[in-house]
């Protein structure tokens, strides 16, 4: 997120709600995936766009999910 915030990009970061004050503070939009589908959350974010970009660290579910937030013609 610091390397998105330092090269001028809009980072979202997905984190339980405890873990918002963290994202946030690395510059990023926090969304609380415990209480929001976040494929959901970053269409509205983006205004039904997706994000050009998409890093999972945690796999399984979140990864597939991870696909549903991206932008067409995105990686």
């Amino acid at each position: 997120m610091s390397l998105a915030r330092y090269l001028g990009f809009r980072a979202i970061g997905t984190c339980s709600g405890h873990n918002a004050g963290i994202v946030e503070g690395f510059g990023a939009k926090a969304i609380d995936y415990t209480a929001h589908d976040f494929a959901a959350e970053v269409s509205r974010l983006t205004g039904g766009r997706g994000v050009d970009a998409a890093f999972d660290a945690i796999g399984g579910a979140h990864f597939t999910r991870s696909f549903d937030c991206l932008a067409k013609g995105a990686c």
